[in-house]
């Protein structure tokens, strides 16, 4: 039965009386006294009001009903406090409201991809912390926002986005670690760079190689998501006029607008291989430039950014093509 407030569990922590503990039906809690249905009194953590010894620290049980995971609200539990508990908490407290319902919605796989991304490196900093890496936090935050942003009309998650997301986490991770078939991809991306691209790309460090990497292989992935993966759109139509500014937006923001810029724009030295490729060459360089502003910007949402900007015709593609530039071909605003 559910104990009085103020006794104490015998025997059970630690073979003694326990000081601090309460059992209510045959579940111990710390501090506090239990309820009238055998749960603990005790408020959810954060909120340490009650606590004897304020907010508890790593390695001590505390109740806390929102901690089950992706099944907040059971009670009559008891949590054996971890810094990995304590992570995914101080994480939740970063969403907001909205942000935290797509958390709590998404199927099992992707909810248990976004922790392992976050908890990627297995580094000491993170597995003894208390706290994710900001820049990784950030990037779940934009993918739940890009989940809501692509909800259907009665505002449930689509498969289809969902599915796509796991796509777009597990290549934080791939890229993080370096893996095969990032390698597998450089070595494809390196065959269409110039010369010149190739020398600047050669003399970054390893770690701004997979930024620059990375930065193309979403705004490839991002491009198809949106727009139709047909000839005329992703080659001089609007997903080209997209993949261009949202990779050099995502390049900017990771290795700086200067740098980003120089590999870029050599990208563009490669010989034109028909009269009108030059036309190409404006699109691109312009489409580059405003992302590369874009990313100087900001380096929040801007798969969502480079997206208005299209839908509001600042960026430009070409006109009649076949999906080549032809004589007729024009310069003209996405928003036509």
């Amino acid at each position: 039965a559910c104990c009085s407030g103020g006794n104490h569990a015998n025997g059970i922590l630690d073979g003694e009386h326990c000081p601090g503990y309460t059992l209510c039906e045959n579940t111990i809690y710390f501090g506090a006294g239990c309820n009238s249905e055998g749960g603990s009194t005790l408020p959810d953590f954060p909120d340490d009001s009650g606590t004897p010894n304020g907010t508890p620290n790593p390695g001590v049980p505390y109740y806390d009903p929102d901690w089950d995971n992706n099944d907040p609200g059971n009670v009559a539990t008891t949590v054996f406090v971890t810094p990995e508990l304590l992570r995914k908490k101080n994480f939740r407290n970063a969403l907001d409201a909205n942000q935290e319902n797509i958390l709590n919605g998404l199927n099992q796989t992707l909810y248990d991809q976004i922790f392992d991304f976050l908890n990627h490196s297995n580094s000491n900093d993170i597995l003894n912390g208390t706290e994710y890496y900001p820049e990784d936090i950030q990037t779940v935050i934009e993918i739940l926002d890009f989940i809501d942003d692509n909800q259907d009309q009665n505002g449930n998650i689509l498969p289809e986005t969902e599915a796509f997301a796991e796509e777009v986490i597990t290549s934080e991770v791939n890229f993080k670690n370096d893996n095969l078939g990032v390698q597998v991809f450089e070595q494809d991306y390196k065959s269409q760079m110039s010369s010149t691209e190739l020398i600047i790309f050669e003399d970054l460090s390893r770690d701004k190689q997979l930024d620059y990497l990375h930065s193309a292989y979403l705004a490839f992935l991002y491009a198809e998501f949106y727009y139709e993966n047909i000839p005329q759109v992703q080659y001089n139509g609007k997903g080209d006029a997209y993949r261009h500014a949202l990779w050099n937006a995502l390049g900017a923001a990771k290795l700086g607008s200067a740098t980003m810029e120089q590999l870029t724009s050599a990208h563009e030295e490669k010989p034109f291989t028909y009269p009108y490729h030059y036309m190409e060459k404006d699109m691109d360089l312009y489409n580059n430039n405003i992302g590369i502003n874009l990313g100087n910007q900001s380096n929040f949402l801007l798969m969502i950014k480079v997206k208005t900007k299209l839908e509001n015709g600042e960026l430009v593609y070409l006109s009649d093509t076949n999906p080549q530039a032809t004589q007729n071909s024009q310069l003209i605003p996405t928003n036509q």
